[in-house]
């Protein structure tokens, strides 16, 4: 059906050179076609081959009917000559959406067309042994372009999709006749060209899933124990995980690993490095610094909760990556201007960057992911629901991590650098009269009187240390300081600044309209690419060579190697599961618990995977995860309960390490650049356990709110 003759160019996906193909047209005879009068091929229409598709099976297979037979298969399939003995993949190129191409439910309206693979055994039946192909694996439903794209120039898009041996599978290829077949048609009526790829030799999942899980494992041990630079052990497991594809006959070519390594992300992240640069020049980090210090009156935990909270709406209508590259020089600033320790501020800057990009459908990439899933914008989850049901979530998670912060660093001493020489001065003079006061005995009323003087004293001494702990010092040194604070950190040169705020006010401006589904046409990255070009202009500079110095290019190339990493050991099946490990468990129990169960596992399994792997992948394949058991009409299960517990699960879940969303690494890199290391065990005893409580509340929220009052 508008497939025809223009299938070319099949070829087995294998390493190295391409070699002779391993599917090729089927051009069978049926047995006994020659007893009986038949249509001639050319005679066969596309017509009248629908007619024949809507006869009963039996009638479809009959010796007469072999010319219908031969047009159809001649049109659409692809007979495998060798039978694949374990898993085997398949890759299509061609012009498809990059979308989800999940199985649909019957009732859904889609606005466009679909491919349709479909893998078939044969079987033999009838007192003629009529050969027949049974449906026996998923089909693979791609989406494809409208027809009128379809006319135009359109991109071409690979795609991929294993599919594992099952037992009655392996029992009916064992067959001496058997036969395994491609059955290749479309629900458009214009013709299509693709390249498809056929690869019977590649790793087992679950051999897959385990050197997958190694892999992991070396990549966390080395950055836990320090013994290289987080760059250079990103690059070592990536060219681990390649080379672990490439024994299994699954090597990715170049053009795959350009593709995994998500050029659109690290153009914005240069793009706003470079920005962010620029704007550093011009004094208003620093100034800033010293307007959150006025505002705040000194005083350490209002300052450090302004911070958190302008840090989580910022990230609401900003990605998180950006809000990062914007907040983290203005925390570190501050810090040093209140001789505190940056390292714990980061990380609630870390923390509430992560909360805020779950509140809507633009914060992060995960929300972007989820809320842009086809299946999932289908069943009207819209901005205005989204910010809905994620509002309560983020409130929670915002009193729980600032509560938990205060619990944390219960002693102020530990959020400082070095002890103000004021306070070293009352340590010293409280315990010159904590020695008077041991030293006179209590045996008279004078006696008494003098030691009631002293105790007075040294209380009034400790009242005074503990108002200085909490950062609140007297009317006048807090006076003093403000005044030399604005007197050295002006602003140096406001034209620049000007300039560069008007270019960071077009970018934003341009994120928000790129938001907007109908206005969508360039990506993110882009348009940060723009505004850049747009700054450079205007400013006109000749010193470009030392802000390329600037440039934190081993967090890019941290970035690029993690990417690739991540593709490879998703493609050695570890992801996939993890999904078929979350479905077991939702179908082993009642369908009255089933709900509950479907939130808690997407919610927990989502919030850890995130921990360990890159959010970012994991929210894809938990997406798929998701519109799968809600198209599933056995299960029963509503789609918004687990589109929030996916979405709230994986931002807050990143969290968990340093290494757990792309936020982290961006700030911690900022961090060592102004001289501040944060390292990979101590982000892990800080905030891993807050994490494990924010997904907690996750939990009692979402079953209350979906479970008990039924909110969706």
């Amino acid at each position: 059906m508008g497939l025809r003759d223009t299938i070319r160019n099949l070829r087995p996906a294998s390493p190295g050179r391409e070699k002779s193909s391993g599917i090729e047209l089927q051009q069978r005879s049926p047995r006994g076609a020659c007893h009986h009068n038949q249509v001639a091929a050319v005679q066969v229409t596309e017509q009248s081959l629908q007619v024949w598709r809507a006869l009963p099976a039996e009638i479809r297979h009959d010796p007469s009917m072999a010319s219908f037979q031969m047009e159809n298969e001649r049109i659409h399939v692809f007979k495998l000559l060798q039978k694949p003995t374990g898993d085997f993949r398949l890759k299509i190129h061609g012009a498809f959406r990059e979308l989800s191409t999940l199985d649909a439910p019957e009732n859904e309206t889609l606005s466009f067309g679909f491919l349709t693979v479909q893998p078939q055994v044969s079987t033999y039946i009838g007192e003629n042994h009529s050969q027949v192909f049974q449906d026996i694996l998923p089909a693979w439903r791609l989406p494809l372009l409208s027809e009128e794209e379809l006319m135009l120039r359109a991109p071409a898009v690979t795609t991929n999709r294993t599919y594992q041996m099952t037992q009655e599978l392996d029992e009916m290829l064992a067959g001496k006749n058997s036969e395994f077949r491609l059955h290749i048609y479309s629900d458009v009526e214009v013709d299509l060209a693709i390249v498809l790829n056929y690869n019977p030799l590649i790793v087992n999942a679950r051999t897959g899933s385990i050197l997958a899980g190694v892999i992991l494992l070396i990549f966390y041990a080395l950055l836990v124990w320090e013994l290289f630079e987080r760059t250079f052990v990103a690059m070592i497991c990536s060219i681990l995980s390649v080379t672990t594809l490439a024994c299994f006959n699954d090597r990715p070519n170049m053009d795959e690993i350009i593709q995994w390594m998500d050029m659109e992300l690290l153009t914005l992240l240069f793009c706003m490095m470079l920005l962010i640069l620029i704007l550093t020049e011009t004094g208003v980090f620093d100034y800033l610094a010293v307007f959150c210090f006025e505002i705040s009156g000194g005083k350490i935990w209002p300052m450090i909760y302004s911070l958190c909270l302008v840090t989580c709406l910022v990230s609401s209508v900003l990605d998180n990556m950006t809000t990062v590259l914007l907040l983290t020089p203005v925390a570190i600033r501050l810090c040093e201007v209140m001789q505190l320790d940056p390292l714990p501020v980061v990380m609630g800057i870390i923390v509430h960057a992560n909360i805020g990009g779950a509140l809507t459908p633009i914060g992060d990439p995960i929300s972007i992911i989820v809320s842009t899933n086809h299946f999932i914008v289908d069943n009207d989850v819209t901005f205005p629901t989204f910010v809905a049901h994620t509002f309560p979530g983020v409130i929670l998670a915002v009193i729980q991590s600032c509560v938990y912060l205060r619990l944390f660093y219960h002693n102020i001493d530990a959020l400082r650098l070095n002890e103000p020489k004021e306070m070293s001065e009352l340590r010293r003079e409280m315990k010159v009269w904590q020695r008077a006061l041991n030293a006179v005995a209590s045996c008279s009323k004078d006696a008494q009187l003098v030691r009631g003087t002293l105790q007075a004293k040294i209380k009034q001494l400790k009242r005074t240390l503990r108002r200085l702990q909490k950062g609140v010092g007297s009317t006048e040194v807090y006076t003093n300081t403000l005044d030399e604070l604005k007197q050295k950190y002006p602003i140096k040169n406001k034209t620049l600044l000007l300039q560069s705020a008007g270019a960071l006010l077009f970018v934003i401006v341009c994120f928000f309209i790129q938001s907007v589904p109908h206005w969508r046409t360039l990506p993110l990255g882009w348009v940060a690419l723009l505004g850049v070009i747009l700054l450079l202009i205007i400013l006109n500079r000749d010193d470009m060579e030392h802000l390329m110095h600037r440039i934190e290019w081993t967090t890019l190339l941290f970035f690029a190697a993690m990417f690739v990493m991540m593709e490879c050991v998703e493609r050695l099946g570890i992801f996939a599961c993890i999904s078929e490990l979350t479905e077991h468990v939702i179908l082993s129990v009642g369908k009255s618990h089933r709900l509950a169960m479907a939130i808690f596992m997407i919610l927990w399994m989502s919030a850890l995977a995130s921990s360990i792997l890159d959010s970012i992948p994991v929210a894809a394949i938990m997406v798929k995860l998701v519109t799968s058991l809600v198209a599933k009409p056995s299960l029963g299960l509503p789609l918004q309960p687990l589109v929030w517990a996916l979405t709230l699960g994986a931002s807050m879940g990143g969290n968990g390490t340093l290494y757990g969303a792309s936020a982290n690494v961006i700030a911690a890199g900022i961090a060592e650049q102004h001289g501040y290391k944060l390292s990979f065990t101590r982000y892990l005893r800080t905030v891993f356990p807050m994490m494990l409580g924010q997904i907690t509340l996750m939990t009692v929220y979402l079953l209350v709110a979906h479970v008990v009052f039924e909110w969706h």
